[in-house]
């Protein structure tokens, strides 16, 4: 990891990925890291940190161009291609 990495908390991680007036909760972060749909984490001891990079990619990952469109986070968790029409 690059010495000038950023490291968030859950509550800022949130905050990032949701933004200020309506952040993901710490609850939702730690219910998507057992699901494993969420954006990847550093585990530091008991400490759970989300580097900047990893909310952006994850961010990047959800992002799609209408609501029937599977996201590559989605795709991810259903282990089906064709769910995405890509069949």
């Amino acid at each position: 990891m690059a010495i000038d990495a950023v490291l968030y908390d859950e509550e800022a991680a949130g905050r990032y990925i949701g933004g200020a007036k309506s952040p993901v909760s710490p609850r939702t972060l730690q219910r998507w890291r057992l699901e494993g749909i969420g954006p990847i984490y550093v585990k530091l001891g008991r400490l759970v940190r989300y580097r900047q990079t990893d909310l952006d990619r994850f961010l990047d990952e959800s992002t799609r161009t209408s609501t029937s469109m599977i996201s590559k986070v989605q795709l991810g968790r259903n282990g089906n291609d064709k769910e995405a029409g890509n069949a």
